[in-house]
């Protein structure tokens, strides 16, 4: 997927922000530094760039204390004095922190930036004499070079693991009190993000807010319906309202993730068929990209193919399908024959894709185009055959069932145990006031 480049900056920073980082890579050579950039760079170019707020569901709590914490004092700093810089997110894996801040960056026009605390055991970053210390004061460095932006830290329990971490620790808590005392830092907003909240000790609990919105919490009835209905928007599927409203009954306890796996696995269960069918017989459909057909090389593409991903096909895979394309129209006995035994069963056919009109095969109806599905042995002009043998652009892929669905969902299970939602419940109810 190609991502778009974040908008660029809209306030510049303090004038005094030169003069005071200067030295902020102080005890990092060059070697460490690019490292820590690396690490934090493609974080930028993993966040899904055309992420919204109105795309997530069942969150709205979230997404309004993003909005008011980030969005707002990006956008219109003079409306705040003194914004909160720093608070919590926690919940479940897959419950939508990442997507929740990449909203949040696409709306104020910041840079985000993680860094996954377990970094700082990193044997390339702690070569030599540097510390804890010099890497995150560099961490701080890149989101102060990139103002406005989001400077995430994933996995924050992880500095209360005894031992190794300690001096980690310490070092963050004292990079923190500067990050919180010094107005340099208006435009950059630090988050931190752990999945066990229960596992910070007070010290790091006090860096942060915590505020309603800092609970990604699962998604209710409602929010399982809309978030279904969305991630089947992007394959072909029969499915009605009240299929998503049982799916929904049927998913208690499912996170975000959970439920993207589930409508991943289901939509495969069509290209399976066409997989493992050992027949075919030909369809007219709606030519949607005829555009592009003329091209040799964009033709053996699915119209959802980028230009990058065309690109990278190799030319060993481009001359496969070519060369199955040509076998394919010089065999007499499949192509051709199929071709004129169905024409006549199928020039009244309704043709897929919400077209109800009757279509023929002449050559004069330029709208449409033969494709080839599935079908079983018996059905009429059905012959034998294999997708391997037929061209990329002929193949039509079937629509995604309720019954696929129903299939896989037999076969998933809540990704998160009991044990967590009830530690969950007990932490926000021992140090969260809401």
């Amino acid at each position: 997927m190609q991502v778009r480049q974040k908008s660029t900056t809209l306030h510049q920073a303090p004038s005094s922000q030169t003069i005071h980082s200067k030295n902020r890579m102080a005890g990092i050579d060059e070697t460490q530094r690019k490292s820590i950039e690396t690490i934090l760079y493609p974080e930028m170019e993993r966040i899904w760039s055309n992420q919204t707020f109105e795309n997530i569901f069942g969150v709205e709590v979230c997404c309004d204390m993003l909005k008011e914490n980030v969005v707002l004092p990006f956008r219109f700093p003079h409306l705040y004095k003194k914004p909160e810089r720093a608070f919590m997110l926690f919940g479940a894996p897959g419950s939508g922190k990442s997507y929740l801040l990449s909203a949040a960056a696409n709306a104020s026009g910041a840079k985000l930036f993680v860094f996954n605390v377990w970094n700082l055991q990193s044997g390339i970053l702690l070569r030599g004499t540097n510390s804890t210390r010099d890497i995150l004061k560099s961490v701080f460095k890149v989101a102060l070079d990139n103002v406005p932006s989001i400077l995430c830290f994933e996995d924050l329990e992880v500095l209360c693991s005894k031992g190794e971490m300690d001096a980690a620790k310490k070092d963050f808590i004292s990079e923190m009190h500067n990050f919180l005392h010094h107005d340099i830092w208006d435009m950059v907003v630090v988050v931190g993000m752990t999945q066990t909240p229960w596992k910070m000790d007070s010290s790091l609990r006090e860096l942060f807010s915590w505020c309603p919105g800092s609970h990604v919490d699962l998604p209710d009835a409602e929010a399982r319906i809309k978030a279904l209905t969305a991630m089947c928007e992007k394959v072909p599927h029969t499915l009605q309202q009240e299929h998503f409203a049982v799916l929904s009954s049927r998913t208690t306890g499912f996170t975000g993730a959970d439920l993207e796996v589930l409508i991943r696995s289901a939509s495969m269960a069509p290209i399976r068929r066409l997989r493992d069918t050992s027949h075919f017989k030909k369809i007219l459909v709606k030519n949607e990209n005829k555009t592009n057909r003329d091209h040799p090389k964009d033709r053996t593409f699915h119209r959802s193919f980028s230009k990058e991903k065309q690109d990278n096909f190799s030319s060993n895979q481009q001359m496969q399908v070519e060369a199955n394309e040509k076998n394919f129209n010089k065999n007499e006995t499949g192509y051709v024959q199929a071709t004129k035994d169905t024409c006549k069963a199928f020039s009244n056919l309704t043709v897929n894709q919400g077209n109800s009109e009757g279509a023929s095969c002449g050559k004069g109806n330029d709208a449409m185009e033969e494709k080839f599905i599935a079908c079983d042995a018996e059905d009429s002009g059905a012959f034998p055959g294999s997708i391997f043998d037929l061209p990329a652009d002929k193949v039509q892929v079937g629509e995604m069932s309720m019954q696929d669905v129903e299939e896989e969902l037999i076969k998933s299970r809540p990704s998160l145990p009991d044990e967590w939602v009830e530690k969950i419940l007990l932490f926000k109810s021992e140090f969260c006031a809401f």
